[in-house]
């Protein structure tokens, strides 16, 4: 069964709402700390957002070279955020490198400029969750822990960290049998 969960973060109106916007912000910032999160789009974040530039106009042979190059800046439960196909291409390699991929998914309707463009949609099993925003809202659907979260609010960066971090804590969780199991924390070979 899918679990869904809302978390509206809205301006507190009490002390308790106040602590519970701090601790949500703290949990999704603890959950991020030490990672970057690899991109070519815009996306508001507290954390270590760094550019990952891929031109589709580059030769073949430059192209690899330019994907051996970003793949060795990757660390270790780092987030790469795939947008179009060409960047859909390192999925596998990220995966195997034990970084986190996520898909950005366009949004329906008055979707932000920081959304990513659909050209083509990477293989389910190189992709560990699927993000998409719309409006004062981003969601991250979450396949291997059969989960969809959702972040609202007024706070653009409250809501893109809390759902990374949601995809963080998650992705790497198998549901089988109706048990969640630990994915291996190293890439199958």
């Amino acid at each position: 069964m899918t679990t869904f969960q809302i978390e509206f973060f809205a301006e507190p109106s009490s002390t308790r709402a106040g602590r519970t916007l701090r601790c949500s912000r703290e949990r999704a910032l603890d959950e991020l700390a030490g990672r970057s999160i690899w991109c070519d789009v815009e996306i508001p974040a507290f954390t270590t957002t760094r550019r990952l530039e891929l031109p589709g106009d580059a030769p073949l042979e430059e192209l690899a070279a330019r994907l051996d190059v970003a793949l060795a800046e990757v660390d270790r439960d780092d987030i790469v955020l795939l947008d179009d196909a060409l960047m859909a291409l390192m999925a596998e390699a990220v995966r195997e490198r034990g970084a986190h991929t996520v898909w950005l998914m366009a949004a329906a309707g008055d979707a932000p400029a920081y959304r990513a463009k659909p050209i083509t949609r990477p293989s389910a099993s190189a992709v560990d969750a699927y993000v998409t925003s719309w409006r004062d809202a981003v969601a991250a659907l979450i396949p291997s822990s059969d989960r969809i979260t959702v972040k609202a609010g007024p706070d653009a960066e409250l809501d893109w960290n809390g759902a990374l971090a949601e995809v963080v804590a998650g992705d790497r969780h198998d549901t089988v049998g109706g048990m969640l199991h630990v994915r291996p924390a190293v890439a199958p070979r």
